[in-house]
């Protein structure tokens, strides 16, 4: 019993890890089975790579001192804490920015900009697959409207074998 609850509370650890990562947008799952780096966010997560610190902080560290390195939200500092940058990443997805506006006003926007780009590629595929065409809708009930004859072609398949009846 002992044992179920660990591995449980791993189990939900990890979950909520990958949420999270799946939330930020910077990794993607294909197929449900692999997790890529999201093209969008390449250079964040090379800049992390680069910059941000990985050393293991000091095991006996007080509470105190934990509670304040922990929180702090100013570290470490990413690609998007710069103004600059964010403001060349809101150009490039077809946005705007400039120096005088609040750094936390780009970056809601970016993150607005970035919902809305994601809606829009759900919205585009949901439109795509529920496109409703004559070829589509004939290979699915396996008929044909003859508009010459006005005779319905109708094909059944059975066991491999196909016949054609006209009605």
């Amino acid at each position: 019993p002992r044992l179920f609850g660990i591995v449980s509370y791993i189990r939900k650890s990890i979950y909520s890890i990958f949420r999270i990562l799946r939330a930020t947008g910077v990794v993607v799952f294909s197929k449900g089975r692999t997790l890529t780096i999201s093209s969008e966010r390449i250079d964040e997560i090379k800049y992390i790579l680069k910059k941000v610190d990985r050393e293991i902080v000091c095991t006996d560290m007080n509470r105190n001192d934990f509670d304040l390195y922990i929180s702090n939200p100013h570290e470490p500092i990413l690609l998007n804490d710069n103004k600059d940058s964010l403001i060349k990443t809101l150009e490039s997805i077809g946005s705007f920015g400039n120096n005088k506006e609040d750094i936390y006003v780009l970056k809601h926007r970016l993150n607005q900009q970035r919902i809305f780009r994601k809606q829009k590629k759900v919205d585009d595929e949901t439109l795509r697959l529920k496109a409703r065409s004559k070829e589509d809708i004939e290979d699915i009930l396996g008929f044909q409207f003859n508009c010459e004859t006005d005779a319905l072609v109708v094909k059944l398949i059975f066991s491999g074998h196909s016949s054609v009846f006209l009605i």
